[in-house]
């Protein structure tokens, strides 16, 4: 039995499918990128594959490598979090915030 502690968090597991879909469409395997970063492969492996939670300077490098920012892949991810979230409620995200129209209306021109 896999413990909490040992499962990625949603976003981590968006962060790693948005990683992954990049660097295959730079046609690199996870070997490349596992070179060209200097994280390990067994690492890289788990991240991946949403087993391990990504650290900020492993995002930071991996991001550069692949030529984004750090801040595309983690809107990409968040993008994708948020539109699961309609399927299958904020359950990956325990605190995550929902839109309330009435603070995300714009306020009325005031006269």
């Amino acid at each position: 039995m896999v413990t909490a502690r040992r499962q990625a968090s949603a976003i981590s597991r968006a962060v790693g499918d948005v990683i992954l879909g990049r660097y295959k469409r730079l046609r690199l395997s996870q070997a490349d990128l596992s070179e060209r970063t200097g994280i390990s492969v067994t690492t890289m492996r788990r991240l991946i594959a949403g087993e391990a939670e990504f650290d900020v300077e492993q995002l930071l490098v991996i991001a550069n490598t692949l030529g984004v920012s750090a801040a595309d892949i983690l809107r990409e991810a968040e993008d994708d979090v948020l539109a699961g979230a309609g399927r299958s409620g904020l359950s990956g995200l325990p605190f995550a915030a929902t839109r309330d129209p009435e603070l995300d209306s714009p306020e009325p021109d005031a006269p």
